[in-house]
């Protein structure tokens, strides 16, 4: 699930433009910094953050233009079952949204088979 803010525990998940990810990383902790170097990450990318303890977190995804509505739409099955909490600018959060949701939906067709197996004698003339 992805949110602009809860009470329930969350994960921070940052959403960078790469233009500026130069900038957003030197305001990180030398840990995550670390992380990010040794684990050889390459924006654009997503990487997954551990703390101290090994558990998750911070989650990162660097993207070329935000402002594209589908520049997210990976994200949503690329990232573990959690509940994250969005760190992105203002500007490119409705983009993010529309991403995350078009990345949430399932495209698989549903066969002509399986409609009719929910029909029942009512609805057939």
């Amino acid at each position: 699930m992805l949110v602009t803010s809860s009470e329930q525990p969350t994960i921070a998940l940052h959403i960078v433009q790469e233009n500026q990810f130069d900038q957003w990383l030197s305001q990180q902790e030398k840990t995550t910094t670390l992380w990010l170097k040794n684990t050889n990450f390459k924006d654009p990318g997503v990487s997954l953050v551990p703390g101290a303890d090994g558990q998750l977190t911070l989650a990162l995804f660097v993207a070329s233009d935000l402002s594209d509505f589908f520049a997210c739409g990976q994200l949503a099955t690329a990232l573990p079952p959690l509940n994250f909490e969005l760190f992105a600018q203002a500007e490119y959060q409705e983009a993010i949204a529309f991403g995350w949701l078009a990345g949430c939906y399932d495209f698989d067709p549903v066969s002509y088979t399986h409609l009719r197996a929910h029909e029942t004698r009512h609805d057939l003339v």
